[in-house]
């Protein structure tokens, strides 16, 4: 049963987020984050008063908590945005906290045995609750930063200009020509879905959200199957891949430094052609050269999950799933990264919400063919799951293709 609950509430989770993105979108951040942390605290409490005659009210629960910690999660990824030298940096520590907090319960029954469930889920409830109104009352605006329009980001460059409060001019000249190109390049919402690179973005997020869901939620008949029915090794396992969860925080910031390496390396590119009048770069060549700092990353992410699907073909050896809880855990931070990144770096930032809504949605219902996968032999999920990972490099081609 609770594999049904968890899988019901990644799938709604990610389908409603299209309501998460518009309510950003039109009603604002601070409105959207209070909604948000209504829902978390409501969905925390139903927890706790479940129990085994009311069984049932675990999927109201599950919803409530999905989406309210997801709409939580996309208001501060704007808070990010208002530091652009360190923004991948910033995200990536955030997604790994967020991650890492299905790693809560392990932590709490380790440390604090003699506290229960229904007191545990309470107090996650009530500390939600505080921070979410906290945050919202003190740190997030009605609109935020990256939500206002080209023109008003254009007049408060030039309220900056007049003030003297300038950046680096070679990076302003990159960034404002970026800006630039963005805006012509998707004048409306439309243009943006229907585009070539939201369409990889659709890809490889959908693909990625089901590979690694799958294995989340098949890990235990996994080990089973391999392990033959040992329990004691079972539980071992399971017992490690909580704890794996709370290596999210540490492999979030080196994702965050490989996406700000990669973009400065790119932006001193592209200052570099800007500069040079003879041959200045074309609109599509500068866009992509600033897409392409998300090139390694894309490279990175179906490499770690090939690796996981070849050595689930080889069981009855522990240290196999030791290294595919790490590389699970650093695929799941890194694919959420990559998308948000990508989102707010390729296409103007007042659609952000409602974009990133779309993405999370379409992953959501890819996500429910683990209903079937999960009905059928193991085999056919490890050959399925073998095709997506080969499936995601079709970005990171498409990115060299577009660089010659």
């Amino acid at each position: 049963m609770f594999s049904y609950v968890y899988v019901t509430g990644v799938v709604c989770q990610l389908i409603c987020s299209p309501l998460i993105g518009i309510a950003i979108d039109q009603v604002g951040l601070r409105s959207s984050k209070l909604i948000s942390t209504s829902l978390f605290t409501m969905g925390s409490l139903l927890f706790a008063f479940a129990n085994r005659r009311t069984s049932y009210v675990l999927f109201p629960a599950v919803f409530f908590v999905a989406v309210g910690s997801l709409g939580g999660l996309v208001c501060n990824c704007y808070i990010s945005s208002w530091f652009p030298k360190i923004c991948g940096l910033l995200l990536a520590i955030h997604s790994g906290a967020y991650d890492a907090s299905a790693a809560v319960s392990f932590i709490v029954v380790q440390t604090l045995p003699w506290l229960s469930l229904q007191t545990s889920f309470i107090l996650i409830g009530a500390s939600g609750a505080v921070c979410g109104i906290l945050m919202a009352m003190f740190f997030l605006t009605q609109h935020g930063n990256q939500m206002v329009s080209l023109q008003e980001a254009h007049e408060v460059a030039l309220d900056k200009k007049q003030s003297g409060e300038e950046e680096e001019p070679a990076f302003k000249q990159v960034d404002s020509e970026v800006a630039r190109i963005i805006g012509e390049r998707y004048p409306s919402l439309k243009s943006c879905l229907l585009s070539w690179p939201y369409a990889l973005i659709m890809l490889y997020s959908s693909a990625g959200n089901l590979r690694f869901s799958y294995y989340n939620s098949g890990l235990c008949r996994q080990v089973k199957e391999s392990f033959s029915n040992d329990q004691e090794v079972v539980n071992e396992l399971l017992e490690s891949f909580s704890a794996a969860a709370m290596c999210a925080p540490l492999v979030s910031p080196l994702n965050g430094l490989i996406m700000d390496l990669s973009r400065r390396y790119y932006n001193q590119k592209l200052s570099c052609e800007l500069e040079d009048i003879p041959e200045t770069p074309s609109d599509e060549e500068v866009y992509w050269t600033h897409m392409r700092a998300l090139f390694p990353t894309l490279m990175i992410l179906p490499t770690l999950t090939l690796l996981v699907t070849i050595t689930q073909l080889v069981p009855g050896h522990r240290w196999l799933f030791y290294f595919q809880f790490v590389a699970d855990i650093s695929f799941q931070t890194m694919l959420a990264r990559l998308t948000s990144t990508n989102v707010m770096i390729g296409f103007p930032a007042e659609h952000f919400g409602t974009l990133m809504g779309l993405v999370l949605m379409g992953s959501g219902l890819t996500a429910l063919v683990q209903y079937a996968l999960l009905q059928t032999p193991i085999q056919v999920g490890n050959g399925v799951m073998l095709l997506i990972s080969i499936l995601l490099y079709v970005a990171p081609l498409f990115y060299l293709i577009k660089r010659r």
